[in-house]
């Protein structure tokens, strides 16, 4: 009988000391190392990582993807709107302000 009750009491004991010990250190970390960590992470990464993703992005998009995307703008607006259009305006031109001009 002695035996079984010290193995509860112990069990009871070491259960509710080591629930008490994770209660406290999760608590610990949600309400004051994450807060800590965040307010000391958001200022590095606004004063050093942005400007250094701004200073490489713009260059890389005006120097690269700029001409890239003019390079195959142009011939596709030369090869297909350009004609489309005039094959469009020229003959409402023909078939309606030429009669109207005469």
């Amino acid at each position: 009988l002695v035996p079984a009750l010290l193995h509860s009491l112990v069990s009871a004991i070491l259960h509710s000391l080591v629930s008490a010990i994770l209660h406290s250190l999760v608590s610990a970390i949600l309400y004051f190392l994450v807060p800590a960590i965040l307010h000391s992470l958001v200022p590095v990464i606004l004063h050093s990582l942005v400007p250094a993703i701004h200073h490489s992005l713009v260059p890389a998009i005006l120097y690269s993807l700029v001409p890239a995307l003019l390079h195959s703008l142009v011939p596709a607006i030369l090869h297909s709107l350009v004609p489309a259009i005039l094959h469009s305006l020229v003959p409402a031109i023909l078939y309606s302000l030429v009669p109207a001009l005469l």
